[in-house]
């Protein structure tokens, strides 16, 4: 990758950030496993009590919204607000793929629904043993570890991931991956040295769209139940780590500015790298290693997988884990899978946008947000309510760091965009 001597920095660029926010939320519509497909967690919590989705039913409401960066820590993290175990497993054998379709309509610049073309991030899912029925598990205590991940990959030029394009150097994401490139699918492999046994399996999509605190981070992250059948029941399942302990506010993916960075920077995934069953280092770059206990995978009763006698567990071996570093174009890395990366240069502050770009400036045909009917309704203040989940997100309505209130900045977002 060559190396460019330039920051990125530009309004537009934010502009573009906050068009179609109420458009870019997604989940996972369906998925395959086993060679059926089944129904993901909206379908599963609408269609009633007949339907035998393993995908875990959650709060995630109207709009689909994100978990919030102020709630990494928090159980909401794990499975999405208020996630609850599906009573349904999906068999899987160890080795095959599964397949997750997430919710996207639409092209760039277009009307999209699901994700909105403004948003990057990076995509990563995991496994936890359920050490028991899936069903009944305590999702606190589940231990994930990674078995696939993709972050802010490279910088392709001639593509609007690069300079001259409506999103300029924001660079090309995990996220642009599954959206824009594989048709808003996602396919991750299930190691074939593992256990046979009950697993929960976690993926999520983020978006650094939102610059700023961490608070303001978004995740989607959904949950399904699988029993793995047909694996290598002497080989030892992964050292792994709580979700509400994957991320950490310091990471310097979450803290990462996407509008204003030495360009060239790629990272993976924040938290610990993909387990060497799954093709990894089972480390990561930097940091101090440690040295995990390996839990004990053995299921109870799997509602869809017989009982395999027990077998002796090979001693466990030694893996480290820790938080990821980004890196830059000009450290000298060897694979991401075996990195020895050299930490970027903290970036540079975004500057505070005058207020005057995103208030009452001119305004496209005579247009405006309250007027123009598509949101406002009979009474004037209809879309506040419509929109009042980001109003939650965004400093609770008060004028926003870009200047204005909210209802103007989503008006010249839209405006931009069209």
């Amino acid at each position: 990758m060559p190396v460019m001597s330039k920051f990125v920095n530009s309004a537009a660029i934010i502009a573009a950030a906050f068009a179609a926010q109420a458009a870019a939320h997604t989940y996972v519509k369906e998925f395959e496993a086993g060679g059926k497909t089944y129904a993901g967690f909206y379908a599963a919590d609408k269609s009633g009590g007949d339907d035998s989705s393993p995908a875990w039913r959650t709060d995630q409401g109207w709009g689909f919204q994100p978990v919030m960066g102020d709630a990494i820590n928090t159980p909401d993290i794990i499975a999405h607000m208020n996630a609850e175990p599906s009573p349904f497993t999906a068999p899987v054998d160890a080795g095959s793929d599964v397949k997750f379709t997430w919710q996207h309509d639409g092209e760039c610049k277009g009307e999209e629904v699901g994700w909105d073309c403004s948003h990057h991030g990076w995509t990563a899912t995991w496994l936890a043993p359920c050490n028991g029925d899936c069903a009944n598990v305590n999702k606190e205590e589940l231990s994930f570890f990674k078995i696939h991940q993709a972050g802010l990959i490279d910088y392709p030029a001639g593509t609007r991931y690069t300079e001259g394009g409506d999103t300029a150097d924001t660079g090309y994401w995990g996220t642009d991956d599954i959206f824009y490139k594989n048709g808003n699918t996602q396919t991750v492999t299930i190691p074939k040295d593992l256990p046979s046994g009950n697993y929960v399996l976690r993926t999520e999509v983020a978006s650094v769209h939102n610059n700023g605190a961490v608070s303001e981070r978004q995740f989607w992250p959904q949950a399904l139940n699988i029993a793995i059948q047909n694996g290598n029941d002497n080989a030892q399942v992964p050292a792994g780590i709580k979700a509400t302990e994957i991320y950490s506010s310091s990471d310097p993916q979450l803290t990462f500015d996407l509008y204003n960075h030495e360009a060239g920077v790629t990272f993976d995934a924040p938290g610990p790298a993909v387990a060497s069953i799954a093709g990894g280092s089972g480390s990561s770059s930097g940091g101090d290693s440690t040295t995990p206990v390996v839990e004990d995978s053995t299921p109870s009763s799997a509602p869809v997988v017989e009982e395999s006698a027990s077998t002796p567990v090979a001693a466990a071996p030694t893996v480290t884990s820790t938080h990821v570093a980004y890196v830059t174009a000009t450290a000298t890395a060897a694979p991401s899978s075996e990195a020895s990366y050299v930490a970027a240069p903290a970036p540079t502050p975004t500057p505070e946008a005058d207020s005057g770009d995103y208030q009452e400036g001119e305004e496209e045909d005579g247009e405006n947000y309250e007027d123009d009917g598509e949101y406002d309704g009979e009474e004037e203040g209809t879309e506040d309510g419509q929109y009042d989940w980001s109003h939650a997100a965004y400093n609770d309505g008060e004028p926003h760091a870009w200047g204005g209130e909210h209802t103007h900045w989503r008006r010249h977002a839209r405006e931009f965009k069209a």
